[in-house]
């Protein structure tokens, strides 16, 4: 009997907490850099599944790297020791300034993580920081810890009360930063790129400021890399590329190839203060994840991979400034930060990018929001010219939708 459509969708609305407002379709299977639904209709999936198919779909690696664990070891707990976690550790060390490493399920867990190792770490050299500074336009997850972090009203509502001791200071606005600062303070959490809030980018000045004032009042600053990691902006991390100072960094999404993980990175000085028995996890780190994500790093960090990836990021850069110069009335800002790009909508498309992303999935492209008013692109890093070819011929028509709707 062939499943239905709107069958799994009614099923869909009866069994599945309503936390997401899908769309009215149903995956069954992928390929290369397209969904493909139960009605066999595909869509070029320039979202990468929420960020995190770095290498597209059914990837043969990833899907051997699976198979061997599947015959060897899936799963052990923490309580034991597993080869692929170490290799995938020892990896990270050497591409990075980092040689001590929690692993969790997602990042959320690993910014949770970060959170706490540093209000441990000031509890155990003995002072009393333990507030926290965010920014406003942050996302950082989804736990009670994390929507506290970010502060955002849509997220928080109901949810109260949140977790005490965050200030809030406006991203980019040293003023803000300056009033916000104080002995108090333990950690400040920072994204290079607030990918959910606007694409909005860290100035060097605001970076500058950040960096000494960690140096005047001791706090940690801790990096959420999440969406910005793994070679999304060009490199394992981001923050080198800003001249930002770090302590404790969060890597997940697409490291994982499409499994579970979360990575919480920083040096054996503070890392050590996450001690016996005080923070823990009962997948992180397992043999298979571990074997998927060190295949991941090893594609995506060699030479050849590295070349096609920058040829893919100069003709999308190009085609996005087409775009925007087509659209000149309709488009502006746009965003090119390695393989992570953007766009604000302005003129009578203005607070409509929900509706451009609906309109580009029924024409068969995925993108994404970026709060109410930008659309953030962030495809596979695999993604070829033909790809990109497809994307923005449907992006022209799809716009072309939009204006002709709210256009007077």
């Amino acid at each position: 009997m062939s499943i239905k459509t709107d069958d799994s969708i009614e099923a869909y609305k009866d069994l599945i907490c309503p936390v997401e407002n899908p769309f009215p379709v149903v995956m069954q299977s992928a390929y290369d850099c397209f969904l493909i639904d139960l009605d066999e209709r595909k869509y070029l999936d320039f979202g990468a599944g929420l960020a995190v198919n770095l290498l597209g779909y059914s990837n043969d690696e990833i899907k051997q790297a699976v198979k061997n664990a599947a015959d060897t070891l899936i799963h052990c707990g923490t309580e034991h020791i597993n080869l692929p976690n170490i290799e995938l550790a020892r990896y990270l060390k050497t591409f990075s300034d980092f040689d001590c490493f929690f692993f969790s399920n997602s990042g959320s867990e690993a910014n949770e993580a970060a959170i706490k190792l540093a209000r441990k770490y000031h509890s155990v050299i003995g002072n009393k920081k333990k507030r926290l500074v965010s920014f406003s336009g942050s996302f950082h997850g989804r736990s009670i810890l994390n929507i506290s972090i970010a502060g955002n009203p849509k997220h928080c509502d109901g949810f109260e009360p949140l977790v005490a001791n965050i200030t809030h200071a406006e991203f980019n606005n040293p003023e803000s930063l300056l009033e916000s600062i104080g002995e108090d303070v333990c950690a400040v959490i920072v994204e290079t790129i607030q990918c959910r809030g606007g694409l909005r980018e860290i100035s060097k000045d605001f970076v500058t400021l950040i960096n000494q004032l960690r140096k005047k009042y001791k706090f940690l600053t801790i990096v959420d890399e999440v969406q910005t990691g793994t070679y999304r902006v060009g490199s394992l991390f981001s923050h080198p590329e800003y001249a930002l100072d770090v302590d404790i960094v969060t890597l997940g999404k697409g490291i994982g190839g499409g499994f579970p993980i979360g990575v919480t990175a920083t040096t054996k000085k503070i890392g050590q203060h996450l001690s016996l028995g005080s923070h823990g996890n009962t997948f992180g780190g397992g043999p298979l994840v571990s074997s998927v994500a060190l295949t991941v790093l090893k594609i995506i960090s060699s030479s050849e991979f590295s070349e096609k990836v920058e040829e893919s990021k100069e003709y999308m850069k190009a085609n996005l400034v087409a775009f925007e110069t087509a659209y000149k009335d309709d488009i502006a800002n746009i965003v090119s930060c390695g393989m992570l790009f953007g766009f604000c909508l302005i003129g009578c498309s203005a607070g409509r990018a929900a509706e451009l992303e609906k309109i580009a999935f029924k024409n068969g492209l995925i993108i994404r929001t970026s709060g109410d008013n930008a659309i953030r692109l962030t495809p596979p890093l695999c993604i070829t010219r033909s790809h990109i070819d497809s994307a923005f011929t449907i992006l022209y028509s799809s716009m072309k939708e939009l204006i002709s709707i709210y256009s007077v």
